[in-house]
């Protein structure tokens, strides 16, 4: 059997390796790296880091503008080059009919053709009657080029102009149908945007009784006047709905004071009449209390004057 020899080559390294070893990673090195590129990875997967991305877009907003593009030629066919003075129009027919709406490029403004082609922003010079639109079920756009005649037929256009009617929102068209519970916070109401005028026809209960300070709330109890209600609450009134309106002999007027208004027998000679006969001694009279008597008046008479109704202000 034949014996097996084996070689064993030892190289030595020199101690000081000069400019190599600074370059050599430290394991404390090697580890920060595949820390922090880890932490690279992981905010990549989440977004944090839109490498490689392509940048997004940026929103286009809405200019209220419709974009045409067409072809002009010579009579014999040859495409034109240059600036030319044309006129567009907007019709709601295919034919006749008045325009809806004219906007000229001439002079300055001539359309720019190059090879026979141009593009112009329709209602970049006159604004688009956007109401208009709105109402108009189709729409045909004429031209005219220079002193020619207007081009026939005019050409209708497609869905894109009707996206312009995203500018506004035609009156009753956001119905309480359409809104979702709660969609509509506070939050999302400007100050000042929900008016008196804006809210309609809204009823109000109202009950009261004499004494009071108020000169329009006496004028409501013991008139009927339910006009003055609403003027005092900033609103036009519209119809009443009375519930009671009686005299009531046992509950007596409370307390009042100087400047107050009350009903029923005249409490002193210095009182002013208001409404009523005017009879110091008949109960069915208004009086303001000018203070003769001193402040203030607890349980005068056995009489007072009670109303209540829903009265409807718009």
């Amino acid at each position: 059997m034949a014996t097996r020899r084996y070689l064993n080559l030892r190289i030595p390294l020199p101690d000081n390796l000069g400019g190599v070893r600074p370059w050599l990673p430290t394991r404390g090195n090697v580890i920060f790296t595949l820390v922090m590129i880890a932490l690279l990875v992981a905010a990549q997967a989440v977004g944090a880091l839109p490498l490689g991305r392509p940048p997004a877009a940026p929103e286009a907003a809405s200019t209220g503008t419709i974009a045409y593009q067409g072809r002009l030629a010579d009579a014999t066919g040859k495409p034109l080059t240059g600036a030319v003075n044309m006129i567009f129009r907007l019709y709601s027919v295919a034919t006749g009919g008045t325009p809806l709406w004219t906007e000229q490029w001439t002079g300055s403004n001539g359309v720019k053709v190059s090879d026979g082609l141009f593009n112009v922003m329709l209602g970049s010079l006159t604004q688009l009657p956007i109401s208009q639109l709105t109402n108009s079920q189709s729409l045909f756009l004429g031209i005219t080029v220079g002193t020619d005649d207007e081009m026939m037929p005019r050409v209708q256009l497609g869905s894109v102009p009707f996206a312009v009617q995203a500018l506004t929102v035609p009156d009753g068209s956001v119905t309480t149908a359409k809104i979702a519970d709660g969609a509509v916070t506070q939050a999302k109401i400007a100050d000042g945007a929900v008016t008196a005028s804006k809210l309609g026809e809204q009823p109000y209960y109202f009950h009261g009784a004499l004494a009071t300070p108020s000169e329009w709330m006496a004028d409501v109890v013991f008139n009927s006047n339910y006009a003055r209600f609403c003027q005092a609450i900033g609103r036009t009134f519209v119809r009443v709905e009375e519930l009671q309106g009686h005299y009531n002999n046992q509950r007596g007027n409370g307390w009042f004071y100087p400047g107050w208004y009350y009903v029923g027998p005249r409490y002193h000679t210095s009182d002013t009449h208001i409404w009523g006969n005017g009879e110091p001694a008949n109960p069915y009279n208004v009086w303001k209390y000018n203070g003769g008597n001193g402040c203030c008046i607890g349980d005068y008479g056995a009489w007072t004057l009670e109303r209540s109704a829903i009265i409807w202000c718009k």
